[in-house]
């Protein structure tokens, strides 16, 4: 994902040299402004249609997030609705994953099919 911010902001500390915060998008004004020109080889400028239709997490946009903190939070789960795993520890995080599978349901922030194949070679060993 592009982030877009305005120039020299990694130069002057009011611009959010230190403070991440000061940094956001300013359109270029200046009349030498090579940003503002659109010069090749320079920092992108945001444009109408340069928002994606996906966020980050790769689920579509509109949908209502849910908080998952214990397996019930699962079964109430509908289409509409996006599946965010809270904080909770390691053995509510592996009840949770394995119901998940069952029914077939995404997280946004927590992929289960790589947490579950992560746990199956501990077990081997273990038993060993």
């Amino acid at each position: 994902m592009r982030k877009y911010t305005r120039r020299n902001t990694n130069e002057l500390l009011r611009l959010g040299k230190k403070n991440k915060k000061l940094r956001k998008w300013r359109r270029p004004r200046g009349r030498d402004n090579k940003m503002r020109e659109r010069v090749k080889n320079r920092q992108k400028r945001p444009e109408i249609g340069s928002r994606k239709t996906k966020n980050e997490q790769g689920k579509v946009r509109g949908k209502t997030p849910m908080l998952i903190k214990t397996i019930n939070d699962l079964k109430k789960i509908k289409k509409e609705n996006i599946a965010i795993l809270a904080k909770v520890g390691f053995k509510t995080k592996n009840k949770i994953a394995q119901e998940a599978k069952k029914l077939n349901i995404q997280f946004s922030n927590f992929d289960v099919f790589k947490f579950l194949t992560k746990q199956e070679p501990e077990k081997t060993e273990d038993k060993k």
